[in-house]
């Protein structure tokens, strides 16, 4: 596990015998492989695609062309499971391997499994499974354990790289208002606590704002604009593929560039070389599987990328707690999923918010959460990271201060 490039399946898949089936994400980070692919000369009908977009008469054409063993690597999106007719044709396909990008999104508890619930049904339909290669970011070793049974291998072998443990600071900041939050994030990036919120990016490195949503996206992002702050880019599904392009490359050669994001394709964004990332949850993750990924796991689209110093701020109101559990059970009670998954996925974000209102230290916490610690604290962290608020505090204060800590947030 652990996600890696697409050389490790498309060069067995092109040289080998009969069709592998990729399933990705969503539809741009087929295109992003599909293009890769052409570059190195294989193209159509070798590689073809099912990402959604296409007139009924042109997917039955391509299924035309799996029948008749044209295609020997095939992209598709994790809904296209839950068509009769793609299962009934990958069942009579010669299919030497399944490689799924994002597995992580099998489990509960992360942004977009719903989606995935999909593939895991069309899975469950299929009697004799071909091999399977998951490629996920960073998961601790229990649900890697929950992914294998939740798939019923009877053999497998791991391979994971190891997160960027010291390299990764993390602070929480509680606030009350939306306002309050902007005021603190431009603070951040200009380096002055009250004046500061009109002017460029003074702090050095380059800045990745997390959104849960395309709205709230560009609206922070024309805030930002507005009020002087210079590049800042917008980055989510809405925007065509090579827009998205334009802004990877930008901020791949740009100093203290702001991007601002929402959905899939965070691991295409990309610091230049010997830069900080600092990274602002501008709202809740969904849980702190999903918190440790970002944070401990810099973007990146290769093997041998150079580990980068990561900052990260998670800006915490109960107002956006409360939102992201409405969404959650939105998407689960519209026949996306299951009252189980509902349930854990609900757990999984109280998890969270328990360890957003904790006043012991942040980084301690959450890699005995990762590690599954049953006493919760690594003898290795007994001082604390000694940046994160908690460790910077002068005081936490006493049981009323805790109780009135869990009572505004």
């Amino acid at each position: 596990m652990g996600y890696t490039t697409r050389s490790l399946y498309a060069l067995p898949a092109m040289t080998g015998q009969g069709m592998a089936i990729v399933v990705c994400p969503d539809a741009y980070t087929i295109y992003r492989n599909r293009v890769a692919l052409q570059q190195a000369g294989y193209g159509s009908p070798q590689v073809m695609a099912l990402d959604g977009a296409q007139m009924p008469h042109e997917e039955r054409a391509i299924l035309s062309q799996v029948n008749h063993n044209r295609v020997q690597l095939l992209f598709v999106t994790p809904e296209k499971f839950s068509s009769i007719r793609f299962i009934q044709v990958m069942v009579h396909a010669q299919v030497s391997f399944l490689a799924i990008e994002e597995a992580h999104y099998l489990l509960d508890g992360f942004s977009g499994s719903y989606r995935y619930w999909k593939l895991w049904e069309g899975l469950e339909n299929l009697k004799r499974k071909p091999p399977i290669i998951l490629f996920s970011s960073l998961l601790p070793p229990a649900r890697q354990q929950e992914l294998v049974r939740r798939l019923r291998f009877s053999s497998y072998e791991t391979f994971q790289k190891e997160p960027a443990l010291e390299q990764t600071r993390i602070r929480v900041k509680l606030l009350m208002t939306e306002n309050e939050k902007f005021r603190y994030l431009c603070s951040q990036l200009a380096g002055r606590p009250e004046d500061g919120a009109i002017g460029n990016v003074l702090k050095p490195g380059s800045v990745v704002i997390r959104t849960n949503g395309r709205k709230v996206c560009q609206k922070v992002s024309a805030a930002l604009v507005q009020f002087g702050f210079d590049p800042v880019y917008v980055y989510h599904p809405g925007l065509e593929p090579a827009d998205r392009e334009r802004v990877e490359q930008a901020f791949l050669t740009q100093n203290n560039a702001i991007v601002v994001m929402f959905g899939y394709g965070g691991r295409f964004l990309v610091p230049p070389s010997k830069q900080k990332l600092r990274l602002f949850f501008w709202e809740l993750p969904t849980s702190l599987e999903a918190l440790f990924i970002n944070l401990f796991q810099v973007p990146s689209d290769g093997l041998d990328s150079e580990v980068r110093a990561v900052d990260g701020h998670v800006i915490y109101t109960k107002e956006d707690y409360e939102r992201i559990a409405s969404r959650v059970r939105y998407e689960w009670d519209n026949n996306l999923g299951t009252k189980h998954s509902q349930k854990r996925q609900i757990e999984a974000l109280k998890t969270l918010r328990k360890w957003v209102l904790s006043t012991r230290c942040r980084y301690e916490t959450l890699l005995s959460f990762w590690r599954g610690d049953v006493v919760g604290i690594s003898p290795d962290l007994m001082m604390g990271c000694g940046y994160c608020d908690c460790c910077r505090a002068t005081s936490n204060g006493g049981f009323l201060r805790k109780l009135l800590r869990y009572w505004l947030y």
